[in-house]
């Protein structure tokens, strides 16, 4: 596994590409708590330099949902087979009616962008301002393809309903914890409200073996929250982003 290589890229002229989305602070207004994402920036973007990638960040006021699709856009657009390509997101996390039918729990996973509300009526609301699993879904696939075999891809949510849990201090901040976006007279039924969501994933298509490895790193389950937590000079970072810059050092 590439990773285990340190990210090296002997062997070709590979370009290591990286996009970090970064939000520590969220409009006053929205109701969305502070994060400590300014640490978790400092921290990947100085460990991915000294793994010589090429990193474009999106931080706060910059990290709308239409800013967040064009900065993925040009990202697609520049990548080349062969490429190593790291894109990381530190913020909220929430989970949204699913719309289309394709969770088992109802329920879409989403990323929230600087301008997502923590509160909509789904009347009006479909989801525009957040960053659904569904289309990171289609852009991991269009980004798996346009590397081709050669190339590898690896996605960090550090938020709340993304992948695999993390836990933490008491007075740790949490990435998400608001209710889902749901219709007024949504009522679960029974059978779906044991079941897992789908999470953060690229889908089941038909190009398998054409395609770049493909690498998720989640700070969270699909239904589960995500703390951070603290190093040992109390300094706060999401947990995701903490332990894998650890682990590449």
């Amino acid at each position: 596994m590439w990773l285990g290589m340190g990210l090296s890229a002997v062997g070709w002229a590979a370009e290591k590409r990286a996009l970090l989305i970064m939000i520590a602070q969220y409009p006053n207004a929205s109701g969305w708590s502070k994060l400590n994402a300014q640490n978790d920036r400092m921290l990947l973007t100085q460990t991915l330099k000294n793994q010589g990638f090429k990193i474009t960040v999106l931080s706060d006021q910059q990290a709308t949902a239409d800013n967040i699709r064009k900065a993925c856009a040009l990202l697609l657009h520049m990548t080349q087979p062969g490429d190593k390509v790291i894109v990381g997101y530190s913020g909220h996390g929430q989970q949204l009616f699913d719309l289309d039918g394709d969770e088992t729990d109802q329920l879409d996973e989403a990323l929230v962008p600087y301008d997502a509300p923590r509160r909509a009526d789904m009347k009006m609301y479909k989801g525009q301002k957040h960053i659904l699993d569904d289309d990171i879904g289609v852009f991991v696939q269009q980004m798996k393809l346009k590397l081709g075999t050669n190339g590898q891809l690896v996605l960090l949510l550090d938020c709340c309903h993304a992948g695999t849990g993390a836990r933490a201090d008491a007075q740790a901040y949490l990435r998400g914890g608001a209710l889902p976006i749901i219709p007024s007279d949504f009522k679960e039924s029974s059978a779906l409200q044991q079941q897992e969501g789908s999470g953060f994933d690229d889908g089941n298509f038909s190009t398998r073996g054409q395609e770049a490895t493909f690498v998720l790193f989640a700070g969270a389950a699909a239904s589960q929250q995500n703390y951070e937590v603290r190093n040992e000079s109390g300094v706060a970072y999401g947990a995701l982003s903490y332990a894998f810059c650890e682990a590449l050092y």
